[in-house]
C-alpha cells in the first residue's frame, strides 16, 4: 500500500499528460488498451465499456489505487505521452532527462520540446518549414511575427482580466449581469486591437513571400 499523498501525485501528473493529449478518460482508457494489447476498444461503442474505462482513469488521477499505477499502464502512459517513468512515478523535472541540456541551452519548455520529438515522426514536413524558418534569410521575420503575436495575445489576456476586475466590482456595487461568461468590458481602443492585427497580418504576408522565393530557388 503506497502513502496517500504520493498516489495523489502520481495521479495530478496522469491527469496533467491526459489535458496536455486532449483525450477524454475513455478515450484515453482506449489508447492505453491499444498500446497494451493491440486492441482498439474505441470501435466498441458498449456503454459498459465506456463507463468503467471513464472510471480506470477517474481513480487513477485521483490517487484511489491503494496499488498505485501498475507498471503495464505506466509504460502505456510513457508511449503515448512520450515521457519517462521517472516523470509519471517520481515528478523528475523534466519529462525525459534528455531534455535537460536542451532546455539549458536554448530555453524551451519540457511541452515544447514533446510536441518537436512528437512532430519529427508525425509531420516531417513541419520541421523542414520550420528548419527553414529559423534560417539566417528568414528567421529575424520569423521571430518578429512571434512577438507580435504575442503582442496580440497580450492584449486580449489583459483585457480578459481588466474585464473580470470590473465584473467583481460593478457585482459589488448590485451591478447584475444576465450573461456573466459573454461579459466583456473593452479597455484597449479598438485601434489598438486592429493595429497589432494588421502587423500580424502584413508580417505574415512577407514571410510567405520571402519563403516561397527561396523555396522557389531550390
Amino acid at each position: 500500500m503506497f502513502n496517500e499523498n504520493y498516489l495523489k501525485e502520481i495521479g495530478s501528473r496522469l491527469r496533467k499528460l491526459r489535458k496536455r493529449e486532449k483525450l477524454t478518460q475513455p478515450k484515453l482508457f482506449s489508447k492505453l488498451e491499444q498500446i497494451r494489447f493491440g486492441v482498439d476498444i474505441s470501435k466498441d461503442d458498449k456503454v459498459n465499456d465506456k463507463y468503467r474505462g471513464k472510471q480506470f482513469i477517474s481513480n487513477l488521477e485521483n490517487g484511489k489505487y491503494e496499488s498505485g499505477l501498475s507498471i503495464d499502464y505506466a509504460l502505456a502512459y510513457c508511449k503515448l505521452c512520450n515521457v519517462s517513468l521517472d516523470y509519471i512515478y517520481f515528478g523528475t523535472e523534466s519529462y525525459k532527462p534528455e531534455y535537460d541540456d536542451i532546455k539549458k541551452l536554448i530555453g524551451l519548455s519540457d511541452d515544447s520540446l514533446n510536441l518537436l520529438e512528437k512532430t519529427k515522426d508525425k509531420d516531417k514536413k513541419f520541421l523542414l518549414v520550420l528548419n527553414k524558418f529559423l534560417e539566417p534569410e528568414l528567421s529575424l521575420d520569423f521571430i518578429n511575427l512571434l512577438h507580435s503575436y504575442y503582442d496580440f495575445y497580450n492584449l486580449a489576456v489583459k483585457e480578459k482580466a481588466i474585464s473580470n476586475a470590473f465584473l467583481e466590482h460593478g457585482r459589488s456595487r448590485g451591478l447584475i449581469v444576465e450573461d456573466e461568461d459573454k461579459f466583456f468590458h473593452p479597455f484597449y481602443p479598438k485601434e489598438r486591437i486592429y493595429t497589432s492585427l494588421y502587423t500580424i497580418s502584413t508580417e505574415s504576408t512577407e514571410l510567405a513571400n520571402k519563403f516561397k522565393k527561396l523555396g522557389g530557388k531550390k
